[in-house]
This record gives C-alpha cells, structure tokens and sequence, in this order.
C-alpha cells in the first residue's frame, strides 16, 4: 500500500501513487476543497471554486465523477461524470 500525496495546507486534496504512475487523472477531495458543498446539498458538490484545482490535475475538461464515501470494502467502477452513487471504502 503506498501512502496518499497530500496537496495543501490543510490538505485540500490528495493524489494516488499507483494511478500517477498509470496515467490516470485522479484526485481525492478533503473538506477543504475549495468549491465543496456538503453531499447533501442539491446540485454536484464541486463549485466554481474547485475548478483551477480541476484543471491543474487535468479533471476540468469533462464532469468530473463524485461519490459518497463510506466505510467498507466495495469498489467502484465508474465510466461518465456526474454522481456515481455511494461506495464504501476499506
């Protein structure tokens, strides 16, 4: 398991080793994104405010995809943008 690269302080985000190393646009999302509403507010939970973040890790360009997290051991696949629905991490 290798550990998460965290990005600002406080974290704003953090990025994966293994899915750098594969080429995969990835970022994880902390509560202190900028542009993050809280999930159960209506409308996608990143903001105009998320979209320089975005762009920097290559993610602006099409809807990103987004989740809510809970605690288990499902994995997700996920092929367009937009809510992909709840998933359970380890």
């Amino acid at each position: 398991m290798t550990a998460p690269d965290f990005r600002g302080d406080p974290p704003t985000h953090y990025l994966c080793s293994l899915l750098e190393d594969a080429g995969v646009p990835h970022l994880f999302t902390t509560r202190h994104f900028p542009g993050v509403s809280a999930f159960r507010e209506p409308g996608p939970p990143l903001g105009a405010g998320a979209q320089d973040l975005l762009a920097t890790h290559a993610l602006a360009a099409q809807p990103a995809a987004f989740l809510k997290q809970v605690h288990g051991a499902s994995v997700a696949q996920v092929s367009n943008g937009g809510h992909a629905g709840r998933v359970m991490r380890s």
